[in-house]
């Protein structure tokens, strides 16, 4: 059940995300509209695994209590 509540979490998170960016680099605003290409470049650059990893073992030392450090 976890797991389903998270895939759906996930889905509605990304597609916002989603949505987000491609109305930004619609934009006609130079800045917004390249921001928004060199997120969506550095994303699709990134190797899956790289990403997976970056959460797995990175996040927790960004998320932990000053005092775990």
């Amino acid at each position: 059940m976890v797991t389903l509540e998270l895939s759906i979490v996930a889905l509605i998170v990304s597609v916002l995300i989603g949505i987000g960016v491609a109305y930004a680099r619609l934009s006609p605003f130079r800045v917004v509209s390249g921001a928004a290409s060199a997120y969506v470049e550095f994303v699709r650059n990134i190797p899956l695994l790289l990403i997976m990893f970056f959460v797995y073992f990175g996040l927790p030392a960004f998320l932990a209590p000053e005092t775990a450090r």
